[in-house]
């Protein structure tokens, strides 16, 4: 058979193990990416490991990586990752550090080299980025608030790749601690900084202006022929400086992603990326060795429970640390435990120029593998988990009021609201700024409830009574006077905590008319079941005001 035949071959194969694992992760309500993966280990448990592909699959899979990053870059905002700098930059930036260190100390006491530990803490540092947004997203939850800080420390973290990709190796190839040594690592790090500034600059001043212009000539071949070459360009570039190629491709995708065609490049180039890292990462579950797998099972579980909860307690105290409510702190913890992509690409990148070993190659990709597997659970779990975790400690008086009391509160909601038959507003985000601003013009007296202390801050400049805490607490609820409230407004998107709330204000002031916001047509029957007066549902309401707006033109045109 020729080369030709047996490539043809290899392509059909690898598309064909990735539909058939993308699929039953779509039925299943698994990431595609884990379909992907589990497909190709699945794949190479059944052929025993007895099959090979041709070398040149290889390369269309480093495509696929420069093409994965190159997108990823795009959709990087740096204008986002300003407006919550302190939690993301500062708060990021220490989680990584402290789960690097923490690894470090640890993981050498169990048989791991301290060099394979630095490592280990570098990859497990990274969450995923693809994952969590994806999640977030179906769930509605992409601009809470809590969805908002995931992003942002989703987004630093994709921005640490390049100087850990930096610094990594010269760790790993680390003999003797010397001067030469420390100048090296140094250099490294300024070589990091530097590409990141020029990368700046060169993003705000010159690619932007070119880009529009070939925007500008309406040629959809002509745009693609561009933003291709654009990415593997950069890659080949940074193969010429001695960085990985995939960076290069992420810088230009840094680039694009000041450029205002970010949107028109990120959807043309989207299909080719698709294809290209289906086959890296069908062809990265095939790297993972079924012998390896199944022959350390504990230790890999063990790892897993480790990486899960030294992340969970280092970002949970970061977020109590910068002041944030136990509840998003809670929620934040809970969501950032996987370990992402970037750990695969890493871990891939380094074993084939043989800077780490297979074993630790298969270890990352083992672990990282069951704690994206567990990561939807995890996120669905966490509002539970909290509640949970404070129904247990409110048994406890003074354990609660070290932990929760002292965390949620501030000593300037002490004044009791001089209020009767107003309105209570849950969750102060998009819908209760909106409702806020009605009732303010309708001088309707009313209490924005939020554990957001921006939004709380927001609320006192402008005057407004205000309490400080969890929605679901009734102690907050009855703080708020919900007993002699005439509406409460429930501006949360989580179904649980809505039923919650509903079942506390009710047990305050059973004749209270509870007007709650959904975005789901299943939730809102049961809504109204639990004792909601009204559920608005906005996508709904948007699709009415449209077609109500088409009716009136038409009328108007007739």
């Amino acid at each position: 058979m020729s080369d030709g035949f047996l490539f043809l071959r290899d392509i059909v194969i690898v598309l064909s193990i990735g539909f058939v694992g993308a699929f039953i992760a779509r039925k299943l309500h698994l990431p595609l990416l884990l379909g992907y993966l589990l497909g190709g280990f699945a794949f190479v448990v059944a052929t025993s490991s007895r099959f090979t592909f041709d070398a040149s699959l290889s390369a269309l899979s480093e495509i696929g990586v420069a093409l994965l990053l190159f997108t990823l870059g795009i959709e990087f905002s740096f204008s986002y990752l300003k407006r919550i700098r302190h939690i993301v930059i500062w708060g990021g930036t220490l989680q990584i550090c402290l789960t690097v260190l923490s690894t470090a100390i640890i993981l050498p006491n169990f048989g791991i080299t301290l060099k394979e530990a630095i490592f280990l803490g570098s990859v497990f540092a990274l969450s995923s980025t693809a994952v969590v947004v994806k999640i977030l997203t179906d769930k509605g939850e992409i601009n809470t608030f809590h969805g908002e800080i995931l992003v942002g420390m989703l987004l630093l973290q994709d921005l640490a790749v390049i100087p850990l990709m930096i610094l990594l190796p010269h760790v790993l190839k680390f003999d003797a601690f010397n001067i030469k040594t420390i100048l090296t690592i140094l250099l490294s790090m300024l070589q990091a900084a530097g590409i990141i500034l020029a990368t700046f600059f060169a993003g705000r001043t010159l690619l932007p202006k070119i880009l529009e212009k070939i925007v500008k000539l309406n040629s959809r071949e002509i745009l693609l022929l561009a933003i291709v070459s654009l990415a593997l360009g950069f890659a080949f570039l940074a193969s010429v400086l001695g960085l990985p190629s995939s960076i290069g491709a992420f810088l230009a995708g840094l680039l694009i992603s000041q450029s205002l065609a970010n949107h028109a490049i990120f959807s043309e180039v989207r299909p080719l990326r698709d294809i290209f890292s289906i086959i890296f990462f069908v062809l990265l579950g095939m790297f993972l060795s079924p012998q390896f797998f199944f022959a350390n099972l504990l230790p890999i579980f063990l790892l897993v429970v480790f990486v899960i909860l030294i992340k969970f307690i280092i970002i949970f105290s970061l977020m109590l640390a910068f002041s944030y409510h136990t509840r998003t702190a809670f929620t934040v913890g809970f969501s950032l435990t996987s370990v992402g992509e970037f750990a695969f690409i890493i871990a891939g990148l380094f074993v084939t120029r043989e800077l780490i070993s297979p074993i630790l190659y298969n270890l990352v990709l083992s672990v990282s593998l069951l704690t994206i597997l567990v990561t939807p659970w995890q996120i669905d779990f966490a509002p539970k988990a909290y509640r949970f975790f404070k129904n247990i400690v409110r048994r406890n008086p003074h354990l609660y009021n070290a932990i929760f009391g002292k965390l949620d509160f501030d000593p300037s909601f002490q004044t009791e609201l001089p209020l009767q038959n107003h309105v209570v507003i849950l969750g102060h985000g998009r819908v209760g700024k909106v409702v806020s601003k009605i009732l303010t013009r309708a001088n309707i007296p009313f209490v924005g409830v939020d554990y957001n202390l921006s939004v709380i801050d927001d609320l006192k400049r402008r005057g407004i009574p205000f309490v400080y805490g969890d929605p679901t607490d009734i102690e907050v609820l009855d703080f708020a006077q919900v007993d002699k409230a005439k509406v409460v407004v429930v501006a949360v998107s989580d179904r649980r905590s809505q039923e919650i709330i509903i079942r506390n204000a009710l047990k305050l002031n059973h004749h209270v008319k509870i007007i709650v916001r959904s975005h789901f047509e299943e939730d809102k029957e049961f809504l109204l079941a639990t004792g909601a007066y009204s559920v608005v549902q906005p996508e709904k309401e948007a699709g009415l005001t449209i077609a109500q707006k088409i009716l009136t033109l038409l009328e108007v045109k007739s």
